[in-house]
């Protein structure tokens, strides 16, 4: 009698279920997320690099954006595929004393300030599989993960150095051979969607992701970038 129940039970709540499903076979949207990005490092033999840069380095805000397919696989799972044009980085800044330098003659406290900012840009191809475990009306919650295939194309070093013995502030371009063409990164991540119209769906997404390789190629130090952001969407059923 109890596994009677049980199942009657369960007959009953996929059948809800599929009464509620208001999803589409096939969306395609537009997204966007701000980004809190920082980066790791993983110890060397040179570990007092790694203990200076994680010492004086802080993250930044960057973002990504661009477009999403999503198809419906049944009621409960689904597949996105995604481009985005994605800002990362992170920033340092160290100030020393200036009666550290032999030339400083000063009588009051002086400092020489070095003052770095990295920002790395990329063509981020996000393949994820969505479980959406709960559905009431025009709201539904899912799970998601996944991985990114993520392309360089561009990186930039904003540069700003102030002593009482001089000023400098320029940026320069990074060197494309000094970076892996490609890596990979980890997906995490939960999300609300709202129904908007029988078409219109608009998605939140907080998401974690990590790298898997190096961005790097001929560093010493490996460095891996992570960030968390919300990601928000508007899709157009089918």
């Amino acid at each position: 009698m109890k596994h009677t129940l049980f199942a009657l039970v369960m007959l009953f709540s996929i059948a809800s279920f599929a009464q509620n499903t208001i999803l589409k076979k096939l969306s395609l949207g537009v997204t966007y997320s701000p980004n809190y990005s920082y980066r790791t490092l993983a110890k060397t033999k040179y570990d007092y690099t790694k203990e200076g840069r994680d010492k004086y380095s802080n993250a930044i805000y960057g973002f990504s954006t661009g477009i999403r397919a999503n198809y419906q696989l049944n009621q409960r799972f689904s597949v996105s595929l995604g481009v985005e044009y994605a800002s990362k980085g992170y920033e340092y800044e160290q100030s020393v004393e200036m009666d550290m330098y032999p030339d400083y003659s000063g009588t009051l406290p002086a400092y020489h300030t070095d003052y770095y900012k990295d920002k790395f840009e990329y063509l981020d191809i996000p393949v994820t599989v969505h479980y959406q475990f709960l559905q009431r009306e025009h709201i539904y919650l899912k799970v998601l993960a996944g991985i990114s295939s993520n392309v360089y194309l561009n990186s930039e070093t904003t540069v700003k150095i102030s002593s009482p013995f001089n000023n400098e502030d320029f940026t320069q371009q990074g060197d494309a051979s000094q970076f892996n063409a490609v890596n990979f990164s980890g997906i995490v991540g939960v999300g609300v969607g709202y129904q908007l119209t029988d078409n219109f769906t608009f998605n939140l997404e907080p998401v974690f992701r990590h790298d898997f390789t190096s961005v790097y190629s001929s560093s010493d130090t490996k460095e891996y970038q992570y960030s968390f952001g919300a990601n928000v969407g508007l899709f157009l059923g089918f």
